[in-house]
């Protein structure tokens, strides 16, 4: 077999670019089918010292996520805060609701990147 000079530099390049997109995924997510109040629910845990978790996408932008992580009250008035950015150190979770459908694909837009798991 001959190889002329662009053969190893293209063969490096791609193992290089293969070993990019192998990269580990900085959380984990589980869906629990009933949570305390019977409604399903998607955990994130991370797996990373440290990560921010930007958005999460349900099958694709057609399921929604609540925008709010819980209410309290501030001054006597109820207050709510935002679900995202949300940071999570390492095996720190955070749990979402969501309406009462099957779940395919989770999309997971981190400070790190985002990740897509899938389910059948």
């Amino acid at each position: 077999m001959k190889f002329n000079k662009f053969t190893l530099p293209l063969v490096s390049l791609m193992l290089f670019t293969t070993t990019c997109w192998a990269a580990e995924c900085p959380v984990e997510v589980k869906i629990n089918p009933r949570n305390i109040a019977g409604y399903p629910e998607i955990i994130i845990i991370s797996t990373e010292n440290s990560v921010t978790v930007k958005d999460v996408i349900l099958n694709r932008g057609n399921v929604k996520v609540t925008p709010v992580r819980s209410s309290k009250v501030v001054n006597g008035r109820w207050e709510e805060r935002p679900r995202f950015p949300l940071t999570l150190k390492f095996g720190e979770d955070d749990r979402f609701p969501i309406e009462r459908v099957i779940i395919r694909e989770i999309e997971v837009q981190t400070d790190k990147g985002a990740c897509t798991f899938t389910f059948k």
